[in-house]
Parts: structure tokens; C-alpha cells; sequence
């Protein structure tokens, strides 16, 4: 995984998880989130964001959904897909820990994410090897 920029990261858990500044996510914040070639399913830890303005969508095989407020997404995105979540400038949440499992080969449904990259802005640029490709 590589993260771009600063609303988003990878954490010690190797989840994904939006920036957090005093118990909230940034007003105006984007994040775009690279999927691998063999997603699995995400697994939410937390979920909370304003809803309605605040989203995250994640486009699947079939669709592409849109989580907001406290819809946790727990699905399998589309292999090579993009991952965007942004928010408003107004009222900021808590925000979300999103962790991926492993790929089951047995399981070909949209409700299971691994590899992927993360993209605030094209500044600043760092490697982390949590799931391997």
C-alpha cells in the first residue's frame, strides 16, 4: 500500500483510517483509495461520519455505494477500482476504521478489500507493506 498526502493512512493495524484531529476528520478532507487486483472484504471497525454531505463510495462489481452517516460498508470492491471519500466544510464526525481481510477464493459476491493506495494530494509519498499483493 502507499499512501499519498495527510487525510487518510494506514495504521499499526494495517487498517484504513481517516485522518483525525482532535476526535474529528478534517473539514474539506479527500481521499482516494487505489484497489488492488484481488480485493477482499472490508471489514469496518468504525463507521461515523455526517450524513448525507460526508461519503465514502466504493464501486463493486454490480454498483458503486455510498456510506454515509453510520452505514458501515462491508463489501468486496471491484478489483483495480478507486475508493473516494471526501467531506464537507461544515460539521465533522469521528470519522472511520475501515481493515481488510484476506481474499476467500471460494467467495465471488461484492460483499467481501486488500492492496491498495491512498491518495490526498500528489505531496508526500509513503510505503507501508501490510497485505501482500
Amino acid at each position: 500500500m502507499v499512501v499519498l498526502g495527510d487525510e487518510c493512512e494506514i495504521d499499526d493495524d494495517c487498517c484504513l483510517t481517516s485522518k483525525v484531529y482532535s476526535g474529528e476528520y478534517a473539514k474539506e478532507a479527500t481521499c482516494i483509495v487505489q484497489v488492488g487486483s484481488a480485493p477482499g472484504e472490508i471489514e469496518p471497525i468504525k463507521f461515523q461520519t455526517e450524513a448525507g454531505y460526508d461519503k465514502l463510495e466504493i464501486p463493486t462489481n454490480g454498483d458503486t455505494y455510498t456510506f454515509s452517516g453510520s452505514e458501515s460498508p462491508r463489501l468486496r470492491p471491484r478489483a483495480n477500482s478507486v475508493i473516494t471519500w471526501s467531506s464537507d466544510y461544515s460539521v465533522q464526525d469521528a470519522g472511520f476504521k475501515l481493515c481488510m481481510k484476506a481474499l476467500d477464493q471460494n467467495d465471488n459476491d461484492d460483499r467481501a478489500t486488500t492492496a491498495t493506495t491512498v491518495t490526498n494530494s500528489p505531496t508526500a509519498t509513503a510505503a507501508v507493506g501490510c497485505i501482500p499483493p
